[in-house]
């Protein structure tokens, strides 16, 4: 925190600060909420501190505390859960010394807020489990009612994995049907408040459709690199009048493991008309040549199973994404820089960083595709000990992990946080066995 003060800025962070100041077009791109606590943050700085510098430091110091408060959370509740000493041992290391999670907490970036957010409303959840209902506590609901707020204003997908945690949460423990129910009715109306009175009051637009539309877009630009001759004319008017320069989409547009480019391509805010006509045209192209399809999906998700994949560390841990140690007005509308005196500290930070990464065996713990693979072995030691019910507290890491495979980015560290933060309570739930008969008890 001191070699890097005041922070580093990842590259969403620097859209979502323009979009708050008005330097680029807002929308909904990036969450509302997340957008507006950064932006407010570095006003905060600016004008009653006369700092960017500490604008940036006040988001960063508090989102690098709550996730510390977080960890230690767990930490405490994995005890109480009698979970192994080598469990609790090896989730402290791996969230504290480790230099993942320190660092991303110092980071202004949208990926920490929902992480974090997520690993409260697993550990509180936890904890009135374990606890039972004689023993709750109104604080303990209170921590997993903001933490279910901070999952939908953080992250898009949030809403869903809410969704789907308490569903699966009710048919574990339904003497807290009341909670869940309370969670969902606040969380949409939260949600209804913000999309429906918020953003239109502030001109806030709806972010691009292609945002959620990944894997297709890029089996259709695939299918133009590898079958464009067969593509017909009336195919080819649909299309066109969806993506911009449809014809180059399979060259100059389409990477295997980033749909990025090929999305740009598709026009801001297509009507149901086109999309109807696009997901026809993608079918009638998919049972001509499905192998295609297939290679497109898997050429942008085989990082999240594939374990001798590098991830790119460096840059994405512990720099700001263009690679700078100052930031100027003029080119990026806010004065930062970390101090130049610990230049050399940061240097030997990056290096130790990268020593640690690069580490036999500890560098398996900074790879998606590994952590694809402890997921499905949760899966099939509770399947095996006869504990498959609680397969159920699994679900959210689950979902995150279903979202990875379908973002534009293929084996993303970044998109996989919050599946790494959940590792150690989804290794204490696959060994808690001596206090789960309390809530049980209690239900019979």
């Amino acid at each position: 925190m001191i070699s890097f003060f005041p922070g580093p800025i990842q590259a969403d962070a620097f859209e979502q600060v323009w979009k708050y100041m008005g330097i680029i077009e807002n929308s909904n791109k990036h969450p509302v909420v997340s957008t507006a606590i950064m932006g407010r943050c570095l006003a905060f700085g600016r004008v009653v501190l006369g700092s960017d510098n500490l604008g940036i430091f006040t988001y960063t110091l508090i989102q690098s505390i709550l996730q510390a408060v977080g960890i230690s959370y767990l930490v405490c509740v994995m005890k109480k859960m009698k979970a192994p000493v080598w469990i609790r041992w090896f989730g402290l290391l791996f969230l504290t010394v480790f230099p993942l999670f320190p660092m991303w907490g110092f980071t202004m970036v949208k990926d920490a807020q929902y992480y974090i957010s997520l690993l409260y409303f697993g550990v509180s959840f936890a904890d009135i489990l374990v606890d039972g209902t004689e023993k709750k506590k109104w604080w303990k609901q209170i921590v997993f009612l903001c933490a279910s707020y901070g999952m939908i204003l953080c992250r898009k997908e949030g809403r869903y994995l809410l969704v789907g945690a308490l569903i699966c949460l009710f048919f574990y423990h339904k003497k807290q049907w009341k909670l869940y129910l309370f969670t969902a009715v606040t969380g949409f109306m939260i949600l209804f408040y913000i999309e429906q009175i918020y953003m239109p009051a502030h001109d806030i637009e709806e972010g691009r459709l292609a945002e959620g539309l990944s894997a297709p877009i890029q089996q259709t630009a695939r299918y133009q690199r590898d079958h464009g001759a067969e593509v017909t004319e009336e195919e080819r008017a649909i299309l066109s009048e969806l993506f911009d320069d449809y014809d180059q989409m399979g060259t100059a547009h389409y990477s295997p493991e980033i749909s990025d480019a090929a999305k740009d391509q598709m026009i801001s805010h297509p009507t149901k008309e086109q999309l109807k006509n696009y997901f026809k045209v993608w079918f009638a192209q998919f049972c001509k040549h499905p192998d295609t399809y297939f290679q497109a999906f898997f050429n942008q998700t085989y990082g999240y199973f594939y374990t001798d994949r590098k991830d790119r560390l460096g840059t994405p841990i512990i720099e700001t994404t263009v690679g700078r140690e100052q930031l100027s007005m003029e080119e990026f509308y806010m004065e930062i820089g970390f101090p130049p005196q610990l230049k050399g500290m940061r240097e030997f930070l990056i290096g130790m960083i990268h020593f640690v990464t690069q580490f036999p065996l500890i560098s398996l713990l900074y790879n998606a595709g590994f952590h694809g693979y402890l997921l499905l072995g949760y899966v099939v030691y509770l399947l095996g000990s006869k504990k498959g019910k609680r397969i159920l507290l699994i679900v959210p890491t689950l979902l995150v992990f279903a979202v990875c495979i379908l973002s534009p980015v293929n084996g993303e560290l970044r998109y996989m946080l919050p599946v790494m933060i959940m590792l150690p309570l989804n290794l204490t739930w696959c060994a808690y066995q001596e206090r789960e008969s309390v809530a049980e008890k209690e239900e019979k």
